[in-house]
């Protein structure tokens, strides 16, 4: 059987304010404004996508892969990582990705090249992966996001078959 201590303040050896742990959150506040070293991660925050998405276009369009975090504090940074499927299902069909913060653009993750053989959106899946350091310079909450379209006229999937793509933010200590 599990021992469960519950208690709502650790002191250090002197008796002084030590850790203290919020009731209903579980989260620890450090006494006297201390903080976690420079790389520590403060927090994390994960985004999903399982559902199909296809889009017959050249403008850049939300794919529904989104995940918010508040940072707790302005001078912290924000890791992102970004995992995605998608596929044109035609010859000369590519997708292309970018990722935002809020209306903020990061930049391409990638563009795939001209899809030129046979099959459907479930067995051509490609996986398209990046990482960012941001620094949004904030504490207030902001969304990335990854938006795609396509490089030609054609159609192209997000998740084809109901395959799983994702976003995680870390918030690094600085």
């Amino acid at each position: 059987m599990a021992s469960i201590l519950n208690v709502d303040q650790i002191n250090n050896a002197a008796g002084t304010s030590g850790l203290t742990l919020d009731a209903s959150t579980g989260k620890a506040s450090f006494p006297n404004g201390a903080t976690l070293p420079a790389g520590s991660v403060v927090q994390v925050s994960v985004g999903t996508k399982t559902s199909q998405t296809s889009l017959a276009s050249t403008t850049l369009t939300d794919t529904g892969l989104t995940a918010s975090i508040t940072p707790t504090s302005s001078s912290n940074k924000i890791l992102v990582f970004a995992n995605i499927t998608g596929a044109g299902v035609a010859s000369g069909d590519g997708v292309k990705m970018k990722l935002f913060r809020d209306a903020t653009d990061l930049g391409f993750i990638s563009s795939t090249g001209s899809y030129s053989g046979t099959g459907t959106k479930t067995d051509l899946e490609h996986g398209w992966s990046v990482s960012v350091l941001d620094t949004p310079s904030t504490t207030s909450s902001v969304t990335y996001k990854v938006q795609h379209a396509a490089t030609t006229s054609g159609t192209v999937y997000i998740c084809g078959g109901n395959s799983i793509s994702t976003i995680t933010l870390m918030e690094i200590a600085q």
